[in-house]
């Protein structure tokens, strides 16, 4: 059985799906469809069962790295793994040498784009960012969580942002040899030197590539209705639903593709407001001063509004 022996980990919308695409793109390296299988994370149950055709045994994860026999580098990319308290502890008792890739960014403006993510994926039913992070503290009790989220975790948005506490756990468990950060600003400033660090820690001949489009932007649903019939239907179409959009993701055709980008589009986040961007900073400061010391870097830019 060919098994993974590379996994980005995360955080979400920190770069994690453009740096799976280039390196997807490899010719020796591989990336598992779905590029998110979340098997290892276990303390997220409900997140993996209601997923159209959930990877819940490791025949069907192993099974997604089948085709990878040629490569030298065989991966795949859950972003939910650097929150989580067990995957990474569990990838490492699976395959104690296996490399991590971590990506990092300033925690508000993870935050706020994460939040756009949980819409778009019908997570979340808050459209205003500050009232869903007002709700934090009741939805951790269970309240107030929208019916198609398959777990309040998910919501957490001031946990899913504390980078320093995750980098730190994964500096703990992850040998030094086995691991690598980057930070989102230097992906999108300097992508070439990041994606050569990236080849050099993955042993990976440069391929020449120059060229480093955004993956997995910002997007919102063109319409509403359709999206909500497609990704939260009616009890009596969830399995024509759940079999569409399984098909549509482990398919790939013109059509498709067409289909596709004509029910999304590419979506701006209006600034925050100061004030409220400013008590998010204040509330992250002391997490990224960790960050900061952990990474050996100076991040005063992400502690200043």
């Amino acid at each position: 059985m060919v098994r993974p022996n590379t996994v980005i980990v995360g955080g979400p919308k920190c770069g994690t799906s453009s740096l799976a695409s280039y390196l997807g793109q490899h010719p020796h390296a591989f990336i598992s469809n779905p590029k998110e299988p979340l098997y290892w994370a276990t303390d997220y149950p409900n997140v993996t069962s209601k997923m159209p055709q959930p990877i819940d045994t490791l025949c069907k994860y192993e099974g997604l790295f089948a085709e990878a026999h040629h490569c030298s580098v065989r991966a795949e990319a859950s972003a939910i793994y650097l929150s989580s308290d067990s995957a990474v502890r569990n990838l490492l008792q699976y395959a104690p040498e296996i490399k991590f890739i971590a990506l990092v960014r300033n925690p508000v403006d993870l935050v706020y784009a994460y939040h756009q993510q949980m819409l778009f994926a019908h997570f979340e039913d808050e459209a205003d960012f500050e009232t869903a992070w007002g709700l934090q503290p009741t939805r951790v009790q269970g309240e107030r969580v929208p019916v198609n989220c398959p777990s309040p975790e998910l919501l957490h948005y001031r946990r899913i942002g504390s980078l320093g506490q995750q980098i730190e756990r994964f500096f703990d468990a992850v040998p030094a040899s086995q691991r690598i950060v980057f930070r989102f600003d230097q992906l999108v400033k300097e992508p070439r030197v990041v994606w050569r660090k990236l080849l050099d820690f993955l042993d990976l001949e440069d391929d020449g590539r120059i060229e480093f489009p955004v993956v997995n932007q910002a997007k919102s649903h063109r319409f509403r209705m359709i999206s909500t019939m497609i990704m939260s239907p009616p009890a009596l179409l969830q399995p024509l639903a759940g079999r569409l959009r399984t098909w549509s993701r482990t398919n790939d055709n013109a059509v498709l593709r067409l289909a596709k980008t004509a029910l999304k589009r590419q979506a701006a986040r209006h600034p925050l407001r100061p004030e409220f961007r400013q008590l998010l900073t204040e509330d992250f400061r002391k997490d990224t001063e960790l960050l900061a010391k952990l990474l050996q870097c100076d991040l005063k830019e992400w502690t200043s509004a």
